[in-house]
């Protein structure tokens, strides 16, 4: 990893609270992250600590990045990237961000994201053309961790912003109160409309032909398990630190996939949980799933294993669903 704290982070004796207090990082998600990316084992923050939607949806999408000091993210950059990013190095190169910043550890998420669409998906689907597709919709499963840092995700919209992304985030996990509800984060000015969703599958609204051609993130919110989602397939779903074997819902979840038949990735913090995953998937489907590769765009910050010493990352591998013919 390039940054300049990347010793303190990784080492064993890694005291993330500390590191964040002593950046004044304690407000806003940070406060979250000791609860939101735990070492494998310990349970999820009870969910009405979770912030309100309107809240999350207030102003500069990047207030809840921020910490008690100056912004800790640069202003958009005017011109669209030219090339592909394939590691930290050369995305915070171009977004203006010193190497001693920390963003990484919440910017994981879309970027990880970024990367299945810009790099994974050409390489192991091709015939899908994802490259040249002006829209995508991607399902985001399991997805209670990552919609409590929904604001991360208009970090696509800086990285592909010519194309309409539709996010649906899908788990039994996620706050019944947001269930069903759907609402647009325009790519222009720091205004966030929200609207309530129909349960019907909105058309993209007309402002994404707008302003040269720029499009905007849809989000919606589906409050129950993957298997019991109605509605349009997706281009992609995409699942984070996933531990098929932790939760009985997958068995049902993984024939489901296995029935679309859609490209599916998803990531891991251990290569242990890569193995595990692929037994579970024989399990349920008879398929398996890909060899893992270490990803690019992992969290640097070490977590605390609950069962052995081996180091594991948020998001430090990633593979994808292989179905039975």
């Amino acid at each position: 990893l390039p940054f300049t704290y990347a010793a303190e982070v990784t080492s064993e004796t890694f005291n993330k609270e500390a590191f964040l207090a002593s950046r004044g990082l304690t407000r806003g998600y940070w406060t979250q992250l000791s609860m939101l990316i735990p070492g494998p084992g310990t349970p999820r923050h009870p969910r009405g600590s979770a912030p309100a939607l309107s809240l999350l949806l207030s102003g500069d999408p990047y207030q809840l990045l921020q910490g008690d000091g100056p912004a800790l993210m640069p202003p958009v950059p005017p011109d669209p990237p030219r090339g592909l990013f394939g590691s930290w190095q050369d995305y915070y190169t171009w977004r203006g961000l010193g190497l001693d910043s920390p963003m990484a550890v919440l910017l994981t998420y879309p970027l990880t994201v970024y990367y299945v669409i810009t790099h994974l998906v050409p390489q192991s689907f091709p015939e899908l053309n994802i490259q040249n597709k002006q829209s995508l919709k991607i399902h985001v499963v399991e997805a209670g961790k990552e919609f409590d840092l929904v604001m991360v995700f208009w970090e696509l919209l800086v990285l592909l912003p010519h194309v309409a992304l539709e996010l649906q985030f899908v788990g039994d996990g996620l706050p019944l109160d947001s269930d069903q509800q759907h609402f647009t984060l325009q790519r222009d000015g720091p205004e966030v409309s929200v609207r309530p969703g129909s349960g019907v599958s909105a058309r993209l609204s007309s402002s994404t032909k707008e302003k040269g051609g720029r499009r905007d993130l849809q989000i919606k919110v589906s409050a129950r398990p993957y298997h019991l989602l109605q509605g349009p397939k997706p281009d992609l779903v995409i699942g984070f630190n996933s531990g098929f074997g932790l939760k009985d819902t997958w068995l049902s979840s993984l024939p489901r996939l296995q029935s679309l038949r859609v490209p599916a990735f998803f990531t891991e913090s251990s290569e242990y949980g890569c193995v595990m995953d692929d037994q579970t998937m024989a399990v349920a489907t008879g398929g398996g799933t890909s060899p893992p590769r270490p990803t690019p765009f992992r969290s640097p910050f070490r977590l605390r294993a609950a069962d052995n010493c081996m180091p594991w990352y948020c998001n430090a591998f990633i593979f994808h669903l292989v179905y039975k013919p």
